[in-house]
């Protein structure tokens, strides 16, 4: 344990107990890891688990109940926002690759954001919303800067003669291993299969098989039959 890292610790156990006292029991914090981040909550009975993360200078804001967040195994999370305006929700973020300076926000009730094992994110923004919707990253996945993941469009459109919604809902499904390219925009209904490379500035709409390389707006299978590696081989 380095001194700088002991130093947050004991810093953040210190916090941890303010925040139970200053919420009256409102949140419960489970487990020993590192947690330093500003708390709005206007509902109860939010529940964090952080086993052995490090989770500092992030943003948190409940405005709900019964919220669950769940960081597992080493996550690494650092000036990220966690935005709750619903009821039974729940977020699991599985370590250890760093997620930075992105935004989570789950609109609706009993929606669910879980980000897979060793998936990097940075500068990104996730969005669930509809009753009962959800997104599922894998794990080892790499995102791009700006890339953005929308399960719902956050407001209705509606047919003119009929007045029903038009533009639903629908959960986002990532694969294990997907690398997502600078400012990809997937929303709403799409799902990509392992191993896959979504293109810079490419809009996903639809659902796609693993390996294979899409781009374009929507976005199209340029190659089939391929896979990446992070290093520059």
């Amino acid at each position: 344990m380095t001194f700088n890292y002991f130093i947050m610790y004991v810093l953040g156990r210190f916090y941890k107990i303010f925040l139970k006292i200053w919420y009256r029991g409102k949140i419960e914090f489970i487990g020993n890891g590192v947690f330093l981040g500003k708390i709005i909550c206007k509902g109860s009975s939010v529940k964090i688990y952080n086993d052995s993360g490090f989770v500092v200078f992030s943003k948190f804001v409940f405005i709900g109940n019964n919220i669950t967040i769940n960081f597992i195994n080493n996550a690494r999370v650092k000036k990220c926002s966690f935005i709750f305006k619903a009821n039974n929700c729940s977020l699991s973020v599985e370590g250890s690759r760093n997620i930075t300076n992105t935004i989570f926000e789950v609109l609706d009730n009993d929606c669910s954001i879980i980000v897979g094992e060793n998936t990097g994110l940075n500068t990104n923004r996730i969005l669930v919303a509809g009753k009962s919707n959800y997104i599922k990253i894998g794990k080892e996945c790499v995102f791009a800067e700006n890339a953005e993941v929308w399960a719902s469009d956050t407001h209705s459109i509606l047919d003119l003669k009929t007045n029903r919604r038009i533009n639903l809902d629908k959960p986002i499904i990532i694969g294990d291993y997907v690398w997502i390219g600078n400012r990809a925009l997937i929303l709403k209904g799409s799902e990509i299969g392992n191993n896959s490379i979504i293109g810079a500035n490419s809009t996903v709409t639809d659902k796609f098989k693993k390996n294979v390389l899409l781009a374009g707006t929507p976005a199209k299978e340029i190659k089939e039959g391929v896979y990446w590696d992070i290093n520059r081989l």
